[in-house]
């Protein structure tokens, strides 16, 4: 077991930890939320979010950003969400998405969901083998339209050796109309 030594004013450096790198606030309603161009410095990064939607009845979702900054939207994901409150679960390898929750979420006050995921093997290099594509895993507390709480497991990746530089957070339809999302890069 690794020990850390901390001394007044933080760790001392040379330690693995979270460097904060953006924040971004939604106050007014947006199709989505994205992190672009992520630093090849960092292989890993840890992503925290609360997001509301506009829309009742929605899944939230991640899609990767290819090595010219499009969203991928083909059916070229394997994903699995699983519900832990009951332990069902949704799982493709021809989704279009990573879905974030097993089922929706609500729009009502107190309703929504909040999260966090990594995101792992940003520096993917498809022409070098024995690497694992990029890819996401991570946990989720989502309340439905109905007021119920639901925790969630899910895990995604890109099954088409594409070269990914960031991704997007959406819902599946509606707008983010309030809430945050914090990136991290994960030191070495």
């Amino acid at each position: 077991m690794a020990l850390t030594k901390i001394r007044e004013g933080g760790v001392d450096a040379g330690i693995v930890g979270l460097i904060p790198l953006s924040t971004t606030t939604v106050t007014d309603a947006t199709g989505s939320i994205s992190f672009d161009n992520l630093s090849t410095a960092y292989d890993t990064f840890y992503v925290d979010y609360s997001l509301h939607p506009a829309t009742d009845n929605v899944e939230p979702r991640v899609h990767f950003l290819n090595s010219s900054g499009t969203a991928v939207t083909s059916s070229n994901y394997g994903q699995t969400a699983v519900l832990m409150d009951n332990v069902t679960y949704v799982s493709s390898n021809t989704a279009t998405e990573i879905r974030i929750v097993h089922s929706t979420c609500g729009n009502a006050a107190l309703e929504g969901v909040s999260g966090y995921f990594y995101f792992r093997n940003r520096n993917y290099d498809n022409s070098v083998s024995d690497q694992f594509v990029s890819n996401i895993i991570g946990a989720s507390n989502s309340v439905n339209n109905g007021g119920g709480e639901n925790h969630n497991w899910y895990a995604g990746f890109l099954n088409n050796n594409t070269e990914v530089r960031g991704f997007r957070i959406t819902f599946s339809s509606g707008n983010i109309d309030e809430g945050y999302v914090r990136l991290y890069g994960v030191a070495k």
